[in-house]
């Protein structure tokens, strides 16, 4: 676990520093377009695209994923129960995920010494940047 802390994308860059201050610029992709974005490095976008934890927790369906569009194409279609049937699976793969993660950050934060307090101070920095998020 303490390797995992060390790696240079674990924490977001220090503020005062040159990497701090400069706009991250990445490919967004919402599944029919892509276009680039310029992203504040000391935001909770920042956050979840270039730390190693955001990277975990960013896995959620959103409306714009192609397989919720797929899912959701040509539904009149489909039957009620075949719609369910993907809903459900599509809620058993995010709860997987989320009982993984919390799997991941529970022994994180249980191993103690150097990683917990990275842990929570990964978690401070993540909660205060998306303070007034909606």
């Amino acid at each position: 676990s303490n390797i995992l802390i060390t790696l240079p994308k674990f924490f977001l860059p220090k503020s005062g520093t040159a990497e701090a201050n400069k706009p991250i610029i990445m490919l967004q992709n919402n599944g029919i377009l892509s276009n680039r974005v310029m992203i504040n490095p000391k935001s909770g976008a920042a956050v979840e695209k270039i730390t190693i934890l955001g990277k975990f927790l960013v896995h959620s369906y959103t409306p714009m994923n192609p397989e919720v569009l797929n899912t959701f194409k040509g539904a009149m279609h489909k039957t009620r129960r075949g719609i369910e049937s993907s809903v459900d699976s599509m809620r058993f793969q995010i709860d997987t995920v989320h009982n993984s993660n919390y799997e991941l950050f529970m022994s994180l934060l249980k191993a103690g010494g150097a990683s917990r307090k990275a842990i929570v101070i990964w978690m401070s920095e993540a909660l205060l940047l998306n303070i007034g998020a909606e």
